[in-house]
């Protein structure tokens, strides 16, 4: 479940035999080279006395047995503070087992509780799992792990449970339990949040903060009311197929290394300020109300054949990078939507659908953008932007009149066929090199604007006093 703490999972081996005659031939060579060494540099003057010659070679040879005895006790020395050292961490790893067994005795009774019949029992469950987390780290991961494995599980929210204008006991009962549920469901939910938002958990303990690159996210298929992530971190999050039920927030989440949110369904949602270290991925997901993706930056980032039904922002955004992409390809924007001041790198807008007024004013698409086959049904603005090179607009459709004012182009745009009807590749832009501005195509004056015009003037000179 967790990692061992350092030195209390390590598997000590008991020491070799050989190491005891090894140190005894150590201390015996030890001795045999002080004495040596010892007789060797002092000797007695050729006129001493036999007598003092004597005394003196005895002591000489006593002074090598003090220097080997000394080294025999430096390894028994030894031997003795290597026996306590293991006995220690023969005592630690003892402790650790014992700390681990209760640990996974406390995790797996709140599992079990987790699964009763009863709300009050599995909110108790879920308190007792939070405290488990709270003080032991190396189990954390897990038990967020168990916390959204909670939140996969099969639900109905209360506002879907049939009941009758008079209900039955049956009916209310289940309307009831539909209830509760999502009283625990909410609580699971504010768990992750505070643990996972560094600046609330940090106001409680610095301990209390989860998250982190480390922490990984799995909500495949849930279903998810009211759900709250702001400001959480994050290293890795998966989505797909989640079902957002009220309104959603990840505003000025960071995930470290992305988040996959392919096929998930949204009420109102907003992203603002959200940052995906890696890939960020909503394709075919499915936007009913407010989608709000306001400057959000993502290294990579697809809404490929994604719908939104709503007002999506995607203002000040900054997505995709040199070698990466966004890809907006097949997406449906059925309300208005808009794009101003974006960064975006190789934007990919093949086959899009607007069919409300859209806006990408002041933005800029670095190198090639395509707007290949999009349909536009209404307003499209361009104001001030630089739309690089590439296909751009070619085989695409538009219902009204696009604004290109101000707009600017890469050399690699060279046939007026690729810009909106009514407007064409101008002169180099002053201020850039090798850019070009987008000028409008000079209309012909049609008869019946000039009938109406007419009209008009009649009208004001029959109006004038004579």
């Amino acid at each position: 479940m967790a990692k061992r703490d350092s030195g209390a999972g390590k598997s000590w081996r008991a020491m070799p035999v050989w190491l005891i005659p090894l140190a005894t031939l150590a201390v015996g060579a030890v001795t045999y080279f002080a004495v040596s060494l010892l007789l060797e540099e002092v000797r007695p003057p050729s006129d001493a006395d036999p007598l003092e010659a004597a005394k003196l070679r005895v002591e000489t040879i006593r002074t090598g047995l003090t220097v080997g005895a000394g080294a025999a006790g430096a390894v028994l020395l030894l031997l003795t503070a290597r026996r306590q050292w293991l006995a220690e961490q023969t005592q630690l790893a003892t402790e650790h087992d014992a700390t681990e067994r209760r640990i996974t005795e406390l995790y797996v009774k709140a599992a079990e509780q987790l699964g009763s019949d009863k709300a009050a029992v599995r909110l108790a469950s879920l308190y007792a799992l939070e405290r488990l987390a709270q003080d032991n780290s190396g189990h954390r991961q897990t038990v967020i792990d168990l916390m959204c494995a909670y939140l996969r599980m099969p639900f109905t929210s209360p506002q879907l449970v049939r009941v009758s204008p008079e209900p039955t006991d049956d009916e209310s009962a289940k309307h009831a339990a539909a209830r509760e549920e999502l009283e625990v469901r909410s609580t699971v939910q504010r768990i992750l949040h505070r643990h996972l938002f560094k600046e609330f958990a940090s106001r409680r303990h610095q301990s209390a903060f989860w998250g982190g690159m480390d922490v990984a996210i799995s909500l495949v298929g849930a279903r998810l009311v009211d759900f709250t992530f702001t400001r959480a971190c994050i290293g890795y999050a998966d989505f797909s197929g989640a079902t957002f039920e009220g309104s959603s927030s990840f505003e000025d989440c960071n995930f470290t290394f992305g988040a996959i949110f392919d096929g998930a369904t949204f009420g109102p949602v907003t992203f603002a300020s959200a940052t995906f270290g890696n890939r960020a991925g909503f394709s075919q997901a499915v936007f009913e109300g407010i989608a709000d993706f306001a400057k959000t930056a993502a290294t990579s980032i697809s809404f490929d054949r994604a719908k939104f039904g709503g007002t999506a922002t995607f203002d000040e955004s900054t997505f995709g990078t040199l070698s990466d992409v966004c890809d907006f390809s097949g997406t449906t924007f059925s309300h208005y939507a808009s794009f101003r001041n974006v960064f975006y790198h190789l934007p990919t807008f093949v086959e899009t659908q607007f069919e409300a007024d859209v806006t990408f004013n002041s933005s800029n698409f670095v190198r090639n953008a395509n707007f290949e086959g999009c349909h536009f049904s209404g307003h499209a603005t361009f104001l001030n932007t630089r739309l690089g090179g590439g296909n751009l607009f070619i085989t695409s459709t538009f219902h009204k009149d696009a604004d290109l004012a101000g707009a600017i182009l890469a050399p690699g745009t060279s046939g007026d066929e690729h810009l909106p009807p009514g407007w064409k590749r101008g002169p180099k832009h002053e201020d850039t090199r090798d850019l070009y501005t987008v000028i409008a195509i000079p209309q012909p004056r049609r008869a019946e604007d000039e009938t109406a015009a007419e009209q008009i003037c009649s009208t004001s000179d029959a109006d004038e006093p004579r």
